[in-house]
């Protein structure tokens, strides 16, 4: 079908986002398997926490796990990097 894998491309072009019961858990588990570490375990702002890895195929993966709702004003207030 003329499809290439992240290897062929040099990294990947798309981020695969997988939502668990268990953040820390389910990235433990991936890196256990042999993916690579690419982000730990954080709380982010928006009410997730999120972690990132690589497959050994070099797939992108973002693992996260709802914790809260945020409101909107305090979304609009907080601090942003970069």
């Amino acid at each position: 079908m003329g499809n290439v894998s992240p290897q062929t491309l040099g990294g990947t072009p798309v981020s695969l986002n997988l939502y668990v019961e268990d953040c820390d858990a389910a990235y433990q588990r991936a890196v256990s398997a042999g993916a690579t570490p690419k982000m730990p375990p954080s709380d982010m702002f928006w009410g997730t926490a999120t972690a990132g890895v690589t497959d050994p195929f070099g797939h992108g993966w973002g693992i996260l796990t709802h914790k809260e709702d945020v409101d909107e004003k305090e979304m609009g207030s907080a601090p942003r990097s970069g």
